[in-house]
Formats: C-alpha cells, structure tokens, sequence
C-alpha cells in the first residue's frame, strides 16, 4: 500500500500526493483536503463511476489531477465527480478566500470523456415542473439515455436554484 502504516486516509484527513506517486481515485472517497505538489498524480479510473468529496483540492506547479486522458478517456455512462464540499470559509486565515475549491496553480487539470456537442442547451419553449419530456431549441449530439442534466429554474431572478432539477434522460428522439 502506498499509505503510511497501511492505513487507508479518513474523511477529514489531508492528503499531499507524494512525488513519483500516482494515486488512484477508484471509488468515492471524501478528504478534507488533498494537494498534489510537483510530480506527483491523481488520476480518475476510467473504467468505474468515480466520486471524489474534498473541501480544497490543489494542484501545484508540475502536479497533475487526470479525469481521463486522450488516451484513456471516462468511458461512457461512467460517472466521474468531484464534489467540493461546503464549509464555512476562515476569513482571519484565508482573506483571499481561496480554501474551498479546486485550485490549480501552475500545475495541470486533464479532463476527457465522452464528446457532447453541449453543455448548455436552450429549451424550445418553457416547461413545468416535473414535466417529461422537453424539446431543446437546437440538436443535443452526443446525449444519450442515462446521461444526466440539469434543469435551472429560469423563474427566480435572484440566481437561487431552489426548484432547479436534476433528471436522467431516459430518450432522445
């Protein structure tokens, strides 16, 4: 094992990626930080739904986060997330408020999956709540049954997604 004593990191533990180590996000896990510094990797199976929790990933000069690459992409109908956990940011240690998210300065961020022609698609006319089907006002290649959307609630004028939706597109016709 590549963990110190061979014990498996907990929840709140903090993870430095050491250098020449290529780490595997095989299955979903939750940190309380993760960096990964100047030669060393994290990189995302490809092959298995992948779900990584963590308040702040960094990724310094010469270090690497690989979600697939061009040569091992997410395969399709794979899901791999990253889910950046919410916590009370500590304005006196962080004025910056940087310490909550992925960071990537100077190192690298490789992300590959499936090709879908967009990622932001109007609907053709508005829709209900809990409605079925939808029409988008143009071609969605690349979607496909399974694949997950997000539908915001284009009534609220603050930006709150409050009765936004999440729904799993069951077909394309």
């Amino acid at each position: 094992t590549i963990w110190e004593g061979g014990v498996l990191p907990s929840g709140r533990d903090k993870i430095w990626v050491q250098h020449d180590v290529k780490y595997d996000v095989e299955s979903f896990t939750s940190y309380a930080a993760i960096s990964i510094p100047a030669g060393g990797t994290l990189h995302f199976a490809t092959d298995q739904d992948t779900r990584l929790e963590v308040g702040t990933l960094l990724v310094l000069p010469d270090g690497a986060l690989i979600v697939g690459s061009q040569e091992d992409p997410i395969a399709d109908h794979i899901e791999a997330e990253i889910v950046i956990n919410e916590r009370k940011l500590r304005l006196r240690h962080d004025p910056a408020q940087h310490g909550t998210g992925i960071l990537v300065l100077g190192g690298r961020l490789e992300t590959n999956g499936r090709d879908q022609s967009h990622s932001f698609v109007e609907l053709s006319a508005p829709s209900k709540a809990g409605t079925r089907e939808i029409e988008f006002a143009e071609p969605v290649d690349g979607w496909l049954p399974g694949d997950r959307i997000f539908l915001p609630d284009t009534t609220s004028t603050s930006g709150s997604f409050s009765h936004a939706e999440y729904a799993v597109i069951e077909s394309i016709q």
